[in-house]
């Protein structure tokens, strides 16, 4: 996970096509990932006292790099999770560009899905949905959206959604 946290700053940083990211960034972000490559994972050598104290400097560094975090999470799976909104948190993910909520009881998109102007690939497979909603045409990056496994009416989809759809990779 860190290593694609890290691969995709990377990419980001080195095409520059998004953002410009100044030195003390880079740094930050370079800190903040390598922090992870420090915490001890094998459980038979850590004691309780050793997690919480690891858990103490995440929440802290968490707190510290949540500018950071926003820019670097461009991939987010959310399947199965049970939700019946996307949580608040996530709006501030400016680059997010994949998105997986599968799996959850949306009888509808969640608004919050729309703005995300970068975001290529939608995955809303196996929800609820018994259509897709015109405000799915704000997503100019949208290339790719899975609606497979839900009770669709097409007759509920408006012409020019559909005319949207037909130009991307469209799992139905």
């Amino acid at each position: 996970m860190v290593e694609a946290l890290l691969f995709n700053y990377s990419a980001e940083y080195d095409s520059g096509k998004d953002q410009e990211w100044s030195e003390d960034e880079i740094d930050d972000a370079s800190n903040f990932i390598n922090f992870f490559e420090e915490l001890p994972l094998s459980r038979e050598t850590v004691s309780s006292e050793d997690i919480v104290t690891e858990a103490e400097k995440l929440r802290e560094i968490f707190t510290k790099n949540i500018e950071i975090l926003k820019l670097l999470i461009t991939d987010l799976n959310l399947s199965g999770c049970r939700l019946t909104a996307l949580p608040r948190e996530i709006s501030s993910f400016e680059n997010l560009q994949e998105l997986d909520i599968s799996g959850n009881p949306f009888e509808v998109i969640p608004d919050g899905v729309f703005d995300f102007e970068k975001l290529q690939r939608l995955d809303v497979a196996s929800c609820n949905l018994s259509t897709i909603p015109v405000d799915i045409l704000v997503l100019n990056n949208l290339q790719s959206l899975n609606v497979s496994f839900n009770p669709l009416e097409p007759e509920n989809i408006e012409p020019e959604v559909i005319d949207f759809l037909l130009k991307r990779e469209f799992i139905y």
